[in-house]
């Protein structure tokens, strides 16, 4: 078994939105393997290529897969190659910052399972990010709001965050999970849950109390979708017991309640990046691919 150089890893926060935002989770997946055990120079004929192909799942016979990922990084400069002495140069994260001119100073740690399942971690890192972003808006700069100077040019504030209330819980809806993540519906469900299994994350069920009945009334789903179809499909019928007689009781169904188990580390050292001469030279004689952006506003409460 070959030795981990790096058990952990802090992973930039704008790089997570990079890769997954550009779908490079695959590559990246082997650039993290490659500095996690193999650490900045890498031989090409080293035994860690077997063993990263062997647990990637990238084994196939002919080895397409892995050299079309493999020269993906080298595109991107991310990895270089010198053919003369036969050794690959992994790339720092601060490279791929200063290239990109990432300079906000917050990290995640990875560690190597995170490596193996690479796709749902960085989903649920954006996940669990936004759900940070919501807890820090209430519990801290909500107060922060209220107590503003009254001089005009501070006092200044939206309406909606005066008149606005603390919800009972943080959570995000399918849908703003899908927008946030540039996926459909059915995808972003499934990475959730994914991330879920995995144990980045939490989710709880929520449903609103609407009424109770004696028995099932089937004439009214239809109803209810004739007047707001969107509603009636978060409505839900369940057989209680109450008082020993059986009740039909009509909930409905809220969004998630997301509970975020990867937590973000302010790294210190971020803030002060400098680019060497280098860095910069590379970077603007090597052309870079277009970033896909695709998020939705802040502090999406849906």
């Amino acid at each position: 078994m070959l030795p981990e150089r790096h058990k952990i890893l802090l992973l930039p926060y704008q790089i997570t939105e990079y890769v997954f935002y550009n779908e490079l989770h695959k590559p990246f997946s082997i650039f993290l393997y490659l500095k996690m055990f193999g650490g900045d120079k890498v031989p090409a004929n080293d035994e860690v290529f077997a063993k990263l192909r062997q647990d990637l799942k990238m084994s196939d016979p002919k080895g397409r897969t892995f050299r079309k990922h493999l020269q993906k990084l080298l595109d991107l400069n991310w990895i270089g190659y010198n053919a003369k002495s036969g050794i690959y140069h992994i790339r720092s994260f601060d490279y791929i910052r200063a290239v990109n001119g990432f300079k906000k100073r917050r990290a995640t740690k990875l560690f190597l399972k995170d490596i193996q399942q690479l796709q749902v971690y960085l989903a649920a890192v954006l996940i669990c990010t936004k759900i940070h972003g919501q807890k820090y808006f209430w519990e801290r700069m909500k107060g922060k709001l209220r107590t503003a100077t009254k001089q005009r040019g501070v006092a200044k504030q939206s309406r909606a965050f005066r008149h606005s209330t603390q919800p009972p819980y943080y959570g995000l809806c399918n849908r703003t999970i899908a927008r946030l993540l540039g996926c459909k519906y059915t995808r972003a469900c499934e990475l959730k849950l994914a991330a879920a299994a995995a144990g980045y994350l939490t989710v709880r069920h929520r449903y609103a109390d609407i009424k109770e009945m004696d028995k099932a009334d089937f004439l009214l789903r239809p109803m209810l979708a004739e007047h707001n179809p969107a509603l009636a499909k978060r409505y839900r019928f369940w057989r209680q017991m109450k008082d020993g007689d059986k009740i039909v009781k009509v909930v409905q169904q809220l969004h998630d309640e997301i509970i975020p188990h990867i937590v973000c580390k302010r790294v210190a050292g971020f803030a002060a990046l400098k680019v060497p001469f280098g860095i910069i030279k590379g970077f603007l004689t090597t052309p870079h691919k277009c970033f896909r952006r695709r998020r939705p506003p802040s502090y999406v409460f849906v």
